[in-house]
C-alpha cells in the first residue's frame, strides 16, 4: 500500500486549525487578562495526534507546556528546530542577522 504522506498532513493541519479556531475565544481572553503586551506574546501548545490503522489521524489531547527534553538525537534535532521555528516566528532575531542588520519580516501583529 502506498502512503501518501502529503495527505495524512494536511489532515493533520486541519485538525489543528480547527482545534485553534475551536478555542479561540478562550484565548483571546486569557491574552487579554494575563498578557500586559498582548502583541509581545506568544505560546507553544504540543499537539498529540494518533495514527490509526487506516491512517486516519485522531487528536488525542493538546499541551498547555509540552515536554522539550530531549531523550536521543533524533529527539533533540527534532524540538531544536520546533523551538527554532518558533522564536523566528515571535520575530527574535539570530546572531548572524543581529550582526549583519538583518530584520526579519514582522508585522507586529499578534499571533493570535
Amino acid at each position: 500500500m502506498k502512503i501518501d504522506y502529503g495527505q495524512i498532513f494536511a489532515k493533520i493541519e486541519d485538525i489543528d486549525i480547527k482545534t485553534v479556531i475551536a478555542v479561540e475565544p478562550v484565548l483571546y481572553k486569557a491574552v487579554g487578562r494575563y498578557c500586559h503586551y498582548p502583541n509581545s506574546c506568544f505560546e507553544l501548545f504540543g499537539f498529540d495526534i494518533l495514527i490509526d490503522e487506516v491512517l486516519e489521524p485522531w487528536l488525542l489531547e493538546v499541551n498547555l507546556t509540552p515536554a522539550l527534553a530531549c531523550d536521543s538525537p533524533l529527539d533533540q534535532k527534532v524540538k531544536a528546530n520546533v523551538i527554532a521555528d518558533l522564536f523566528s516566528l515571535a520575530g527574535v532575531l539570530t546572531m548572524d542577522a543581529k550582526m549583519t542588520d538583518k530584520q526579519p519580516f514582522y508585522s507586529g501583529a499578534s499571533l493570535l
